[in-house]
């Protein structure tokens, strides 16, 4: 799913798509970096570390807390950004408006008679 609204997202030039991808990439970094922080805080104490390794899970949290902030630092510029660039427009070509005079053209002739 994080792969399909990344190309969908970068495709149609959506933030909300592309920042909602990587909210849930985010989201599995963090339960992983949570398992294993579970996994270190496990480990008994020893005579150099005598409380145990019981801190690794706030080193966990704060792991994922630098992750969501550094997540929505980056949205911020990019909707910062996207606010003050202009979009480029495309024209029609001259053949395309050359078709539109003449069927603007045909339909008031067709109007008055």
């Amino acid at each position: 799913m994080f792969f399909v609204e990344v190309i969908v997202g970068y495709t149609v030039n959506s933030l909300s798509l592309v920042a909602d991808a990587f909210h849930m990439l985010s989201d599995i970094l963090a339960l992983g970096v949570a398992i294993y922080a579970i996994q270190i805080a496990k480990k008994a104490g020893n005579s150099t570390y005598t409380y145990g390794w019981q801190r690794a899970e706030v080193i966990g949290a704060l792991v994922n807390a630098v992750f969501l902030i550094a997540l929505c630092f980056t949205i911020f510029i990019e909707a910062i950004k996207r606010f003050f660039t202009k979009e480029g427009t495309t024209s029609a070509s001259g053949q395309d408006m050359r078709l539109q005079d003449t069927d603007c053209m045909i339909q008031r002739l067709s109007d008055q008679y």
